[in-house]
Order: C-alpha cells, then sequence, then structure tokens
C-alpha cells in the first residue's frame, strides 16, 4: 500500500469513528446551585436521568404522550436544537400565605423537535419537571400521557397509604421502600 492509501484508509476509518461516536449523545444541565443534574440522552429515544449531589437518584427513564395522530416524542424523532436559560422571577402574591414573595428560580431546558413540539425541562434547586408544548395547527386528541420513572432500588419514599377511595386526604405519610410499593396500593 502506498502512503496516499495509507493517508485515505485512515482519514475513512477516523470519519466512521467520529460519526460512529456521534450518534450517543448526553446532554448534561443543572440546577442553579449545581446540585441537581439532568442528563438527556438521544442516542436511542429520549431518556432522562437525575443525580443529586453527585449521586444517581433516577435511572434512565422515559415518557410519551400518545395523540390520535401518533406519538411525542417520535419514534423517527429529528431535533431541532437545544435551548437552556436561566429563569429569576419574583411573583407578589395578592394574598400573602407564607411568604409575601415568591421567588422561581429555575434552569430551563428546550428539546424542539422539527415536527412542532417542546420537551420543557425546570431544573429546580429541590425539584424537577417536564411539560411537552406543541405548535400544531389542528386541534389534537390526547389518549395517554406515560411516565416511566425507574428510581433507584433502595429508594425511600413517604407515602400516605390509603384504604380506598373515598377519603378525606389527611393520611399519615408513611416511609416506605418504594420497591414495596405496587398497583394495589392507593394514594
Amino acid at each position: 500500500m502506498t502512503i496516499k492509501e495509507l493517508f485515505f484508509s485512515g482519514c475513512i476509518i477516523l470519519f466512521l469513528l467520529s460519526t460512529e461516536n456521534s450518534k450517543a449523545q448526553d446532554h448534561n444541565f443543572f440546577s442553579p446551585d449545581g446540585k441537581l443534574e439532568l442528563t438527556v440522552n438521544t442516542d436511542e429515544g429520549i431518556k432522562w436521568s437525575l443525580k443529586y449531589k453527585g449521586e444517581r437518584i433516577i435511572l434512565p427513564s422515559t415518557f410519551e404522550m400518545e395523540f390520535a395522530t401518533g406519538t411525542i416524542p417520535d419514534p423517527e424523532y429529528r431535533i431541532k436544537s437545544f435551548e437552556t436559560e436561566q429563569i429569576e422571577e419574583v411573583y407578589e402574591p395578592v394574598v400573602a400565605h407564607k411568604n409575601s414573595v415568591i421567588s422561581d428560580r429555575h434552569t430551563m431546558v428546550s428539546l424542539e423537535f422539527r415536527k412542532n413540539y417542546k420537551i420543557v425541562f425546570s431544573l429546580y434547586d429541590d425539584g424537577f419537571a417536564y411539560r411537552f408544548e406543541t405548535d400544531f395547527k389542528e386541534n389534537m386528541i390526547v389518549l395517554n400521557e406515560r411516565s416511566i420513572i425507574n428510581f433507584v432500588p433502595g429508594s425511600k419514599v413517604w407515602y400516605p397509604l390509603e384504604d380506598d377511595f373515598m377519603s378525606h386526604n389527611e393520611r399519615t405519610y408513611i416511609e416506605s421502600d418504594i420497591d414495596t410499593l405496587n398497583e394495589n396500593h392507593l394514594a
């Protein structure tokens, strides 16, 4: 093999390796105080996980919204952009209960797709939320929304055990291993 052929072969191998590695994409985001870390993986579908102070608290998890016309995130999704914004807002409630000023401080992450929808994550110093946003022209019928959250084994939860659906909603919260709760438990 000549030097020219070796160089060309080397370039092809490097190109193939770099495109293979670019498929697996982890995007990391942090709460304003830096203690809560969200990882969004876009390798095969959209998966998210959480760490608190460097310790994993939620294993890779998924969510989706099912419409009469399809599901988001679409299995054939194409990501248009990731946008991150630091939110610092203050609200003054008309009737102050505990505070006369409410601070809304969080990191907002928008994952925008080419088919007119977004998944928006909000990372607070003490919590996490997500929502779907759409810009569909026609009315949509939502059939189902699924959120599959994979907790780290041995996780604890404060659980308000109920006996039936007729409740005064003043139950004692019981500390339990999350692994011991199942579909027969009411809350």
